[in-house]
């Protein structure tokens, strides 16, 4: 741990437009005073067609609270934290009402209290859910059939696509927007999913009297954990599969067709992982969010559980897509 630890600071110290601040409490005279805390950030900026404007910011300061920030074992986390970010709001030369991101944050990290008094808000959920010794099985719902994507079902994949994208949107205007160049670039990954069939899985449900138009999906991949003394992860090392993208046509929701491709998209994962252990698919993990009122009840049903959390102060407003910042 210490060596990961090191690594990172080594790191933080490397970036450009990056500031690191610490927190002293002072000593008995003579004493050079006891570190209380650190707290690193930097400046992040996204061109104008970068897809990831759907759900942060074009520019704003950032911090992965795993990695970039720690206090004391005897001192209180979010009073640490709400001292060192008051000191970075002084110390970078961001705008002063620049928009925030903090992502990685453990749900047991104690910052929710000063989070929510500096006007962050949670916007995502990183969940992992360990794979069971028996697979879970659930029927697709009678008229209805799942199947591998094929390159034909493109555009229907990118309208179901941008409609997920609208959903989201209409969840929670004030953290996401449409990504410029949507169909464009969805088109392109759905191209290149297809492309790389041993480590994707790309599933579909059709409905028995249409087999050629999909009416939901899933689209996950085989990923490694690394169990090096170089890295800080809190997954399990081994392979592991990463739920991207899972949609549902709302329409449809509520019939049991989510349970059904869920499983599928295990059953296919584990397929694709190696057998030998210890690299055998040990579990999955995705982001859902948290406004989102059919994924934040679905994914927690079956069984995955919080390992970081995502917070934002500022952005753009609800009715003007302007950037404004926090509070």
């Amino acid at each position: 741990m210490e060596r990961a630890a090191r690594r990172v600071l080594d790191a933080d110290l490397d970036l450009a437009e990056s500031w690191a601040l610490v927190a002293e409490r002072p000593a008995a005279p003579g004493s050079p005073p006891d570190l209380a805390g650190y707290l690193r950030a930097w400046w992040r900026h996204f061109a104008a067609e970068d897809a990831q404007l759907m759900w942060m910011p074009a520019d704003h300061l950032t911090c992965e609270v795993f990695f970039q920030f720690a206090a004391a074992a005897d001192e209180p986390p979010d009073a640490v934290f709400h001292t060192l970010f008051n000191a970075m709001l002084r110390a970078t030369p961001a705008p002063p009402r620049e928009p925030w991101v903090l992502s990685l944050v453990p749900p047991a990290a104690g910052l929710d209290p000063a989070l929510t008094a500096l006007g962050f808000r949670l916007t995502s959920v990183f969940a992992y859910r360990p794979r069971d010794p028996t697979p879970p099985t659930f029927p697709t719902p009678p008229g209805f059939h799942i199947r591998p994507a094929v390159r034909q079902d493109t555009p229907a994949l990118v309208d179901l696509y941008a409609d997920l994208c609208a959903y989201h949107v209409r969840n929670d205007p004030y953290a996401d927007r449409i990504p410029p160049r949507l169909r464009e670039e969805f088109g392109y990954v759905v191209r290149s999913v297809l492309a790389e069939p041993r480590r994707w899985v790309l599933l579909v449900v059709c409905a028995d009297s249409d087999p050629a138009t999909p009416r939901a999906f899933s689209m996950a991949s085989l990923d490694t954990e690394d169990a090096a003394p170089a890295q800080i992860t809190q997954l399990p090392p081994g392979t592991v599969g990463f739920i991207h993208d899972f949609m549902i046509a709302e329409a449809l929701r509520g019939q049991g067709l989510g349970r059904a491709l869920w499983a599928a998209t295990l059953d296919a994962l584990t397929a694709r992982a190696p057998a030998a252990p210890p690299r055998g698919l040990h579990g999955t993990w995705l982001i859902y969010r948290p406004t989102n009122p059919t994924g934040a009840r679905f994914w927690p049903a079956l069984g995955y559980t919080p390992l970081y959390l995502m917070w934002r102060r500022g952005g753009w407003t609800r009715d003007e897509g302007s950037v404004v910042g926090g509070q």
